[in-house]
């Protein structure tokens, strides 16, 4: 494993000798949130939602937003990359919304862990805003 430089500069149509930057290879997995009861505002897509966000979580903890593609008074569709191979989690958050999985299960605060198999072709992850939270209820879906 190479080692971490934290600071160098790149100037436009020169190398920059010693600085060698691996990109892992990944797809790009799409996600779909059904919003039956319509509890989402739609936001334009590449913006932050903060009613409602999935995020990809790494062994390291780092938190990787998806991005809205498209969203509607009824649903949203986000994409996030998922580095091939590497195991990671999905984490819904929402301070008031009730989400579930696509069988009608809860999400569960420690999220869902994923891998991608290099090459493979990912399935669409699909969540539901079943309700809302109430104020006495705590925080649902991966909020602490």
């Amino acid at each position: 494993m190479g080692s971490i430089c934290s600071d160098f500069a790149v100037s436009d149509g020169q190398t920059t000798p010693a600085v060698n930057i691996t990109m892992a290879r990944g797809a790009v997995v799409p996600i779909h949130v059904d919003d039956p009861l319509g509890l989402l505002q739609p936001v334009t897509p590449m913006a932050v939602n903060f009613d409602f966000q999935v995020h990809l979580v790494t062994s390291k903890g780092l938190h990787h937003n998806a991005s809205v593609q498209a969203s509607s008074a009824v649903s949203g569709d986000f994409v996030v990359t998922f580095p091939f191979g590497t195991p990671v989690t999905l984490k819904v958050m929402s301070s008031h919304l009730k989400v579930t999985d696509q069988t009608g299960n809860p999400m569960s605060a420690v999220g869902t862990g994923v891998t991608v198999a290099s090459g493979a072709t990912p399935s669409a992850v699909q969540y539901v805003i079943a309700g809302t939270q109430s104020a006495t209820s705590g925080y649902p879906a991966g909020l602490p």
